[in-house]
């Protein structure tokens, strides 16, 4: 029986109001953002308001959603994990079938030597990933063509995701596919293979002409924004779902607000990420001037996009970095560490692929180590600590509001940057600025949805799986 006088609203629940509607989202509650009409959020902020029958009903609801919870009650729960291998469901790889590329992008952190995966390597991953399944029970397996430039090995990845497949299926585990590429190498052979086989596929786009020419070119120095447009073009012709990667990066950050234009009314997903060169001594000093120029532009974007989402009725398919709206708790940004490695062509194992570049930081090779990955990621000494620390944890990201939509950002810009992954990341104030214009994003397109279909927010039973 619920005693209102002992309900409150969950600490970190963030509220707002739009298009006659109220909306709530707990980062790192299971309901995702949910959907209030305004008696249901004034009930949040006020339990005792209830009055009535229907009163009650929301009360329940908000409850039931984790946004109301019970003051009386020891709620906390320990954020600390640690690598339990046998209890890990989905294994993650980055799989770099090529350390050569077609491009030649200045921020690229793969030192290509012209080498591609040769078959034999090829085929000690995917025992190794077999072994791996089996002996940790693993139920679902992730492999993420990357580079490099992927579709330079066209025939070995044609060839991989038919063999994963199969010998998944006779362990009872599903695959999953993704493909990250650059898009100029992309055909009709390419787009038939994607759809038949699900693949999930991003193709890089940095800005609209002279800004994405000015980053990503050929290695002859010419542009590639044709090509790839071209190619996003004949992906959605085909009916192909994609999403478009975006580097923002100090030579291309005005160019943003744009290029978001362009995708917006392409009706485009998009992720942008944020890159800055660290590699001087003054690697920290440069990111308050970036993370200001940073903000200006990405509010000018999501002006632009919450526009065209009250007047054209467009979705919002967009991630800013290593934030994440949706119903799940981020302990930390990404797999490394835990349930993740990385593969290169010549079959060393890394933690994570921007590990690439020194050989010294390999955890291990598919055809000279007999251990499986999840045991190289156990006895791992490269960075030991990433087995049991996460935000939970972290220097300046424990008492945060928003610890658990972005995991404390990247451990391994925290590490280059601070010489540490366990504190907060040098994005942390570009991130507490727009989580929850992102939150709103996603609600407003949400509103709308609703609207379209007549439908109401009674009592908050909207919610979002994004």
């Amino acid at each position: 029986m619920l005693t209102l006088g002992n309900l409150s609203k969950h600490q970190n629940c963030y509220t707002n109001e739009a298009m006659g509607y109220g909306y709530a989202f707990v980062p790192g509650g299971n309901a995702g953002i949910v959907i209030l009409d305004r008696r249901s959020l004034r009930l949040l902020s006020n339990p005792l308001l209830s009055q009535s029958d229907s009163d009650f009903t929301r009360i329940n609801l908000l409850v039931q959603k984790g946004l109301l919870i019970d003051s009386s009650a020891d709620l906390a729960q320990p954020l600390l994990f640690s690598i339990e291998r046998n209890g890990i469901r989905t294994f993650g790889t980055w799989l770099h079938v090529a350390n050569t590329c077609n491009l030649d992008c200045p921020y690229c952190y793969i030192r290509k030597c012209n080498k591609l995966m040769p078959e034999a390597i090829a085929e000690a991953y995917v025992r190794k990933l077999e072994e791996s399944v089996s002996h940790h029970n693993i139920h679902e397996v992730v492999v993420r063509f990357a580079g490099g430039e992927p579709t330079l090995q066209k025939k070995l990845v044609f060839k991989l995701v038919e063999k994963i497949t199969k010998r998944m299926q006779e362990h009872n585990v599903i695959s999953r596919f993704a493909l990250i590429t650059n898009g100029t190498l992309l055909d009709e052979s390419w787009i038939e293979f994607i759809k038949l086989n699900n693949v999930r596929l991003s193709i890089s786009l940095d800005g609209v002409e002279k800004w994405h020419d000015k980053i990503r070119f050929f290695s002859d120095g010419s542009g590639t924004f044709n090509s790839v447009w071209k190619a996003i073009q004949l992906c959605k012709a085909s009916g192909l779902d994609l999403t478009i990667l975006t580097t923002i990066t100090e030579a291309n950050v005005e160019g943003i607000p744009e290029l978001t234009r362009l995708l917006v009314e392409s009706n485009l997903g998009s992720r942008y990420g944020v890159y800055r060169d660290t590699s001087t001594n003054d690697s920290h000093v440069g990111y308050p001037d970036f993370i200001s120029k940073l903000s200006d532009v990405l509010r000018q974007s999501y002006d632009y996009y919450a526009d065209a989402i009250k007047n054209n009725g467009i979705s919002f398919k967009h991630q800013l970095a290593d934030i994440r709206i949706d119903r799940y708790r981020h302990l930390r940004c990404c797999s490394a560490g835990r349930s993740g490695i990385s593969v290169n062509y010549d079959g060393r194992v890394y933690l994570c692929q921007s590990e690439m570049a020194d050989k010294q930081r390999s955890i291990g090779c598919v055809h000279q180590d007999s251990s499986t990955f999840l045991e190289m990621l156990g006895k791992q000494k490269v960075m030991p600590d990433l087995r049991t620390r996460n935000v939970g944890n972290y220097e300046q990201c424990s008492s945060c509001q928003w610890s658990l939509t972005c995991g404390g950002g990247c451990p391994m810009v925290n590490c280059n940057t601070y010489g540490t992954f366990a504190t907060a990341s040098p994005y942390c104030e570009l991130f507490k600025q727009f989580i929850s214009r992102l939150i709103d994003l996603k609600a407003l397109s949400l509103i709308c949805e609703i609207l379209k279909k007549g439908g109401s927010a009674y009592g908050g039973t909207h919610s979002s799986s994004f």
